[in-house]
């Protein structure tokens, strides 16, 4: 009966979904809530699909529960999230148009910060190999240098996505070939931290552009193929991940399908489970762990005994030790500070976020924009993908950087009107 509950809440919000099929912010959400919530519990439940690629037991009575909680949580965000993005008025759009000075300015920047990456994590690590190495097997290097330095890798995939999308629609030329490095090495960067969020969000950043234009017969159809070539990817980068690991899930886990190895640890039902047995243990730490987030950006040489971050203490707690991270949640660690009522809180405030993300998304898609295009396709996948499965623990930096970089991008876009818009208003004062 609960589990019939979350399956009705959750068809609910499909069915208002499929009314306006497009991708924005709710989509990506909705898409990925329901192949990690309602898929995984019906093939665990119904099919007896449970695969070692799961943490924890999600045939539960505990798991109905959340199940049901979940599913009605989304439909209530999907309704809000609708509401948001039509309110507000008419769009307006006033930024600036395509051109080739401002995708040379952000291409060069991009190749730069690439460089700069791979040369000052290399010195660390050292040397490049050991380097791509040490980033596949996510070691954690509780080092104030490289955690500051992963903030060029994502300066180098944002400014790139602007680049690309600044560029003019002529023939090939020199600021061609720029841009196009720029988005090679930016895709090499994206690749050397074994994450496969990364590299999905800079695929769909740069392919933003032709996306929001697909009808919805083929944008359905786009997506369908995108999943499985994501599944796909997901099973290349995680096998790789666990062979530089040695992880012993390896033998564990031999008999895997391609699927079972896509989806390891993006059953989001399964996160929530953890998050309640987290909770059980240790209490709900009333917003604590909101209070560790601030204090990442203090150096640990100077804060020896800064707290670990959520992700670390829940991998902590359910395999010994702090070599990585397994991050609750967006809702999971709302109900780690705060148990049900957390969850309440976020859902209100998540439909608010994903409406105005979609809001965004219509303004791109109406005026053409190359910058709210390019920004469009950076917050979308962040917002409805990156926060919700890694939570503000993670989304502090995995969507906190990312929108500091797309500022920059608007510095240096802004820039490079300058001399054409102080030559502009010499010759009107000249007159």
């Amino acid at each position: 009966m609960i589990a019939a509950i979350g399956y009705i809440s959750l068809a609910l919000a499909i069915a208002f979904w499929m009314r306006r099929p497009s991708l924005d912010a709710t989509s990506v959400f909705l898409t990925y809530m329901t192949a990690s919530i309602g898929v995984t519990h019906a093939a665990a439940n119904y099919f007896g699909a449970a695969s070692s690629s799961l943490v924890m037991d999600i045939t539960s009575d505990l798991a109905d529960v959340l199940f049901a909680v979940m599913c009605v949580a989304i439909f209530i965000i999907v309704i809000i999230a609708n509401v948001s993005s039509r309110a507000g008025g008419k769009i307006k759009e006033s930024s600036p148009p395509r051109n080739a000075r401002a995708a040379r300015s952000l291409a060069v920047a991009s190749i730069i910060l690439s460089v700069l990456f791979v040369l000052i994590m290399s010195r660390i690590y050292g040397g490049v190999s050991e380097f791509v190495f040490r980033m596949f097997a996510r070691v954690q290097l509780f080092n104030s240098v490289a955690n500051f330095t992963l903030l060029l890798n994502w300066g180098s995939i944002v400014l790139s996505a602007f680049a690309f999308n600044f560029l003019p629609r002529v023939r090939p030329n020199a600021t061609t070939a720029l841009v196009f490095i720029s988005v090679f090495l930016s895709a090499l960067v994206a690749l050397s931290s074994g994450g496969r969020s990364v590299l999905l969000l800079y695929i769909v950043s740069i392919a933003f552009r032709y996306i929001i234009r697909l009808s919805s017969t083929k944008f359905i159809l786009f997506g369908f193929l995108m999943v499985v070539a994501t599944l796909f990817v997901s099973s290349l980068l995680i096998t790789a991940r666990y062979e530089a690991q040695d992880a012993a899930i390896l033998q564990d886990s031999e008999e895997d399908s391609v699927f079972v190895r896509g989806v390891t640890g993006l059953a989001y039902l399964d996160h929530m489970v953890l998050a309640h047995e987290y909770a059980n243990a240790h209490g709900h730490d009333l917003g604590q762990l909101y209070f560790n987030v601030l204090t990442f950006p203090i150096p640990r040489d100077l804060w020896p005994g800064k707290p670990l971050l959520i992700s670390s203490l829940v991998r902590q707690y359910r395999y010994g030790d702090v070599t990585g991270g397994t991050p609750p949640g967006l809702f999971g660690e709302a109900y780690i500070a705060f148990g049900y009522w957390g969850i309440a809180l976020v859902v209100p405030l998540l439909g608010f976020v994903l409406g105005k993300v979609d809001r965004l998304v219509r303004l791109a898609r109406s005026t053409d924009s190359p910058y709210q295009t390019a920004l469009a396709g950076i917050v979308v996948p962040l917002v409805g993908f990156a926060l919700i499965r890694g939570g503000v623990d993670v989304g502090a930096t995995r969507v906190g950087a990312p929108l500091a970089w797309c500022f920059v991008a608007w510095l240096l876009i802004s820039r490079s009107r300058a001399p054409k818009l102080a030559r502009h208003s010499h010759g009107e004062t000249a007159r």
